[in-house]
């Protein structure tokens, strides 16, 4: 039996309607759907509602003290990446997110609403894709389907220095 064809992007900068730019972090074009994944290296305890646009990290300071800071909700950011990746490949591809959180924090408090979106921890990544794509029986997208998209994305992923810093000034400006 012939294996399908598969391949990933990383660092995938896509055009916003403002001018600025979305980077997704991974994306796995496979037979069986799109994935993208937004990746994020925190430790401590994270807090999260899908609802949110806030969530919570929580670090010990010791003495049963703790430092909480808040970050702008995953899903959200991801759900955004997803809606900009839509206006260049259409609507005729299932597209899946994966929230995956480093092995150094514990996923305290997670409320998720949506059935097509996990939020994990990195180590479980391989589990999530085989819950994603396991149920599905046959390819949706042909190999020629994904080797066009992986094209048409690529140059994506080949931005230059100075779209990186800019995409990287936009997200501090939009955070004060």
């Amino acid at each position: 039996m012939k294996r399908k064809a598969a391949g990933f992007l990383f660092n995938v900068y896509l055009p916003k309607d403002n001018g600025e730019t979305t980077e997704i972090d991974v994306m796995l074009l496979a037979p069986k759907g799109i994935i993208v994944f937004e990746s994020k290296n925190y430790s401590g305890w994270i807090f999260g509602n899908e609802k949110y646009k806030n969530w919570t990290q929580t670090l010990p300071q010791g003495k049963g003290k703790s430092h909480k800071e808040h970050f702008f909700n995953p899903i959200m950011q991801n759900n955004l990446h997803i809606k900009f990746l839509k206006k260049i490949i259409g609507e005729d591809y299932p597209i899946h997110s994966i929230i995956a959180f480093s092995e150094r924090c514990t996923l305290k408090d997670i409320t998720l609403y949506s059935k097509d979106i996990q939020v994990i921890k990195r180590n479980d990544i391989h589990s999530a894709v085989g819950k994603i794509f396991n149920p599905i029986e046959e390819p949706i997208i042909s190999d020629i389907d994904i080797q066009k998209l992986y094209d048409l994305l690529y140059p994506y992923s080949q931005v230059s220095e100075q779209v990186k810093q800019e995409h990287i000034d936009n997200i501090k400006n939009n955070v004060k």
